[in-house]
């Protein structure tokens, strides 16, 4: 999962597959660390769709805001509305607790607009990425999925799951009408 939202920015840079490999292998495993250290009540749930693990999403709910830490989805699910359906529910769920949601996206990352779409203001920088706040506010979520157990009317699903191993393939399948719970 982490390797394909981060191998085509290496082979940019002219590395061969292996030092990628051995590299992402390495981020994957700092991100895992920095998350569970800096967000130790976070969760890290796994979008499934027909048993097959298509995405993963770090959240946090403990302190007075909710964080989205990271959102993604394997390549061939991405533009087919999962990763917004996601989305709209962590932020029903946030609505229905009356607090704000914060996340980062890199500047040039296209999801940027959905956020701005979605009520996201630019609240201030760190590095390469923008901190994006919504403030509480009420959502409609008539078109959301369930994460970790916030609740909704729809059938997509995530499932807290095992970590997978930094290199780990999985079979890619084109989106099901349905993201099944373990």
């Amino acid at each position: 999962m982490y390797e394909s939202t981060r191998a085509d920015e290496f082979r940019a840079a002219g590395l061969d597959e292996r030092a990628i490999r051995a590299l992402l292998a390495t981020q994957f495993l700092m991100q895992d660390a920095y998350c569970r250290r800096h967000y130790p009540h976070g969760r890290f749930d796994i979008v499934l769709s027909a048993q097959t693990a298509i995405g993963r999403v770090y959240h946090d709910w403990s302190g007075e805001e909710a964080r989205v830490i990271d959102i993604a989805l394997l390549p061939a699910y991405r533009g087919a509305g999962i990763g917004t359906r996601l989305i709209h529910a962590i932020l029903a769920q946030a609505a229905r607790r009356g607090i704000a949601l914060e996340l980062y996206v890199e500047f040039d990352n296209p999801v940027s607009a959905l956020y701005r779409r979605l009520g996201f203001e630019c609240a201030g920088e760190s590095g390469v990425y923008q901190k994006m706040r919504r403030a509480a506010a009420q959502f409609d979520d008539r078109d959301t999925a369930v994460i970790g157990g916030l609740r909704s009317p729809q059938p997509y699903n995530v499932t807290k799951g095992p970590r997978p191993s930094p290199g780990a393939k999985r079979p890619v399948k084109r989106p099901s009408a349905e993201i099944d719970r373990h």
